[in-house]
Parts: C-alpha cells; sequence; structure tokens
C-alpha cells in the first residue's frame, strides 16, 4: 500500500505501510444535555463528523543516505505547507489531512526503521 500526500508519493520516501486506520469511519459530532426533570439527555446533533486521528506504521528504508538526512527530507515533506493537504490512498481513499505528530525513528536493523505517521483528518464528504 502507499500514499500521497502534499501531492508527493510514499514512494520516494521507501516507506513501506505495516498498518493504517486510514479507512475507519469517524462519528458523528453529538452533543449531549442533560435537563432537569428529564430521565434522557438532550441530543444535538450538528449533522457532521468528527475528526479521524489517521495513524500510519510504516517501515522505511535509509540504505541509501543517512538517517539523520533521511529524518529532514520527511519533515521537509510532511510540515513544508501550511493548513490541511490532500492524502490520497492507492486504494481510493482520498482525506484532507495535516501531518500532527513528530518524526521519530526506531531502527529495527542498521538503516532500516519503523516509524509512525500521524495525521488529523477528515473526508470533504463529512462537512
Amino acid at each position: 500500500m502507499e500514499f500521497t500526500f502534499n501531492g508527493v508519493s510514499s514512494r520516494d520516501f521507501n516507506i513501506k505501510i505495516k498498518q493504517s486506520n486510514h479507512l475507519s469511519i469517524p462519528r458523528k459530532k453529538l452533543e449531549f444535555i442533560e435537563v432537569q426533570g428529564r430521565t434522557d439527555n438532550l441530543v444535538v446533533d450538528e449533522g457532521c463528523r468528527e475528526m479521524l486521528d489517521i495513524s500510519i506504521e510504516a517501515y522505511i528504508d535509509c540504505r541509501d543516505i543517512d538517517t539523520v538526512t533521511y529524518a529532514t527530507r520527511l519533515d521537509n515533506w510532511l510540515n513544508s505547507t501550511n493548513g490541511y493537504q490532500d492524502l490520497i490512498f492507492d486504494d481510493g481513499t482520498i482525506l484532507k489531512a495535516i501531518f500532527v505528530g513528530q518524526i521519530d525513528f526506531n531502527e529495527i536493523v542498521k538503516n532500516f526503521n519503523e516509524i509512525l505517521l500521524q495525521f488529523k483528518a477528515y473526508r470533504e464528504s463529512d462537512l
């Protein structure tokens, strides 16, 4: 599985997705108000969905360059713009997302790392 964020493919960074929750459906945005004298809450449906917390667990092959340089390139890609950008998965899922995680490498073997990429996202159809 691959994804594109801000017009750049994860393939360009030798990222191999181990696990992703990008197919999750967000909860409806509801407000529950307790009213004296009622046995149940007053429910206010805001007519939209909550934000998605997208987590992508991935492996990264850093054999071509050192890990520090690689981390800088990854940071420049994920944090290069302000606001929401397109996050497109190769299964056709399209989200508007912003990168909110930090870049931490967990070295498995020399120049082969595991990383967790975290995004806040929404589907435009959920607005």
